[in-house]
């Protein structure tokens, strides 16, 4: 499969590849390089108890016994007198919560350690690098503890040379905001992001589990509910992404990380926009996932994430073979629907957009694979007045309880093999031969990144 990952500047053009190992992705457990994902901890958080108190100011007459009529009598005998009711008075459960224990958010965790330290931001000094768990063109990710907490992240260090060389630097100023913002079950977190004059880096949720592209390799193929489950994930999160008017474009099964109890969550938000009332131009994605808008450089929205699920869904319900049987013609073992060596041949295919289903394939998946691989867009599910409840709704999602999904109450199909939070055996080996962090000196990129 061909996986460029391609990025248009207004200088030139760029190309990526993905699947090699000079490509960089973002960030979390799954890093291989290519993506990595944040994971939440636990942590406490209580709410401080209101207790009652009785004022000692009031004239004594408020608690001192008065002579009445019998009615008054009757009614101090029926009620506490003023005294005791402030004694005896409790506690009104939902204005004074009691104190409770749970998942703590990424952010959460962040404040509450730089509170414990009396900082505004972290350094490299306060994490021990453990190993590399992916490389790229212009960096690497590590398996990072936090030396105060000892919690595992996955550390994205990026070279500020070459990311002005890649003319990267508006990609990577949005990844910074965009995850900055993010609190959602299907997206890798970001615990924090600082700089040294050298160095650019972003500490994020350490995702156990791998790829799917990896999971998706030696299976061959998923069975239609397996999927069904990745791929409605995969819908919430860009339903989540879409309502505050971010384009997530590039989404592809390497970017897609498997957490420890196999729910997906989405990484590398390197090509991530805000687009809100207007349009985009930029020529940016992995080929075969790029929508006939991006390709005929008309502008474009959100659209081009819904024609991208449909080229996943169509990728992992198609038939693939192992790579254990190497001579297969390329016909059988491609994945996409739509696939070349050549870009510009890719591109016209795109364009043209004529589908072809293999034998077996599931019909209510084809139906919605051809909703959403659409070069109409007044006629692709996701970008109609419905929005994401177009696909939610097709007949394919129709065993999907959408609210347990959200609470991740339903099973996942797949759970990986994880030995423990720090396990790195789902993650190629690579040599550790990075430069020393954390330089002192002169930053001569100041000005370019006072913004990260």
């Amino acid at each position: 499969m061909s996986s460029s990952k391609i990025a248009s500047s207004k200088n030139s053009p760029q190309l990526s590849r993905k699947h090699d190992p000079q490509s960089m992705s973002e960030s979390s457990s799954s890093v291989d390089g290519r993506s990595y994902r944040e994971s939440q901890t636990s942590s406490y958080d209580g709410t401080r108890q209101s207790s009652t108190t009785t004022s000692m100011y009031k004239p004594l007459s408020l608690f001192s016994k008065k002579s009445g009529t019998a009615s008054d009598d009757k009614k101090k005998d029926e009620q506490p007198n003023l005294l005791r009711r402030l004694m005896t008075k409790t506690s009104n459960p939902k204005e004074n919560p009691p104190p409770k224990k749970g998942p703590q958010t990424v952010k959460e965790l962040a404040a509450r350690t730089l509170q414990s330290m009396d900082r505004k931001e972290f350094n490299i000094g306060d994490f021990t690098i453990k190993k590399t768990v992916g490389t790229g063109s212009f960096g690497r990710v590590h398996l990072v503890k936090l030396n105060n907490t000892g919690t595992y992240f996955a550390l994205k260090a990026l070279r500020k040379s070459d990311v002005i060389k890649m003319h990267q630097v508006e990609h990577i100023l949005n990844e910074k905001s965009i995850l900055a913002v993010l609190d959602f079950p299907f997206l890798v977190g970001m615990l924090a992001s600082f700089q040294d004059p050298g160095h650019l880096y972003f500490v994020l949720e350490y995702i156990q589990g791998g790829e799917l592209f990896s999971y998706l390799r030696r299976s061959g193929r998923f069975e239609n509910n397996v999927a069904k489950f990745y791929a409605a994930e995969v819908c919430a999160a860009f339903e989540y992404l879409h309502a505050r008017h971010i384009v997530y474009r590039d989404l592809k099964p390497e970017n897609l990380l498997i957490d420890a109890k196999g729910n997906i969550k989405i990484t590398d938000f390197g090509f991530a926009k805000i687009i809100k009332d207007d349009q985009t131009w930029t020529l940016c994605g992995t080929p075969d996932y790029l929508a006939p808008e991006i390709i005929k450089a008309k502008g474009y929205g959100k659209s081009v994430d819904w024609w991208a699920l449909g080229i996943l869904i169509y990728e992992v319900c198609k038939r693939h073979y192992p790579i254990s049987k190497p001579k297969i013609s390329t016909d059988d073992c491609w994945i996409p629907p739509f696939s070349d060596d050549d870009n510009i041949r890719l591109f016209e295919k795109i364009t043209a957009c004529k589908l072809r289903f293999p034998e077996g394939f599931d019909k209510k998946a084809k139906d919605l694979c051809k909703c959403l691989l659409t070069p109409d867009l007044s006629k692709r599910y996701g970008n109609l007045k419905r929005g994401a409840a177009d696909v939610k709704g097709h007949a394919w999602f129709e065993a999907i309880d959408w609210d347990r999904l959200m609470r991740l109450e339903i099973a996942a199909p797949y759970i990986p093999k994880v030995a423990g939070e720090g396990d790195t055996s789902n993650f190629e080996t690579y040599d550790e031969d990075y430069p020393t962090y954390g330089g002192h000196g002169k930053d001569n990129y100041k000005d370019t990144f006072k913004d990260f």
